[in-house]
């Protein structure tokens, strides 16, 4: 009889500390799946928010340059006297400018490539989640 109560206590002491590791173990899991959802809203969303952003800065100093060497042309194809040297003046300041908003161009393009790779990368941080809970959903 002792024998069966002793192993009795030792199963129920087992069963206690195997269910609190559990628990422990399920807390954990809820824990990260907040951090994840939390990541994905609060980083995420704000990251592809300033992609666009970038675009459609991109967009309007594009347009702006294109409208600049129009200009730069109009201005080279003056010819006589004084609008010739008004128009050598102008142009070099357009050109400079010009040559500004390529650096621009090209700066925020860089920085668009780079908030694009963020969100590609939380991104795939969130699927490997979704994967890991079984709640990632393949269309074929």
């Amino acid at each position: 009889v002792s024998l069966i109560l002793i192993t009795s206590i030792i199963f129920f002491l087992y069963d206690f500390f195997v269910q609190r590791e559990f628990n422990a173990k399920k807390d954990l899991l809820q824990a990260k799946r907040q951090y994840m959802r939390f990541v994905s809203h609060e980083v995420r969303t704000p990251l592809n928010a300033v992609c666009l952003g970038l675009e459609l800065v991109k967009d309007e100093m594009l347009s702006t340059h294109a409208s600049l060497s129009n200009s730069i042309t109009a201005l080279t194809s003056e010819k006589n006297g004084e609008e010739k040297n008004f128009a050598f003046s102008s142009t070099t300041s357009a050109k400079c400018i010009s040559e500004k908003i390529s650096q621009w161009i090209n700066l925020t393009e860089e920085v668009a490539t780079s908030a694009q790779s963020g969100v590609r990368i939380l991104s795939d941080l969130l699927n490997y989640d979704k994967v890991e809970n079984g709640m990632l959903k393949l269309d074929i």
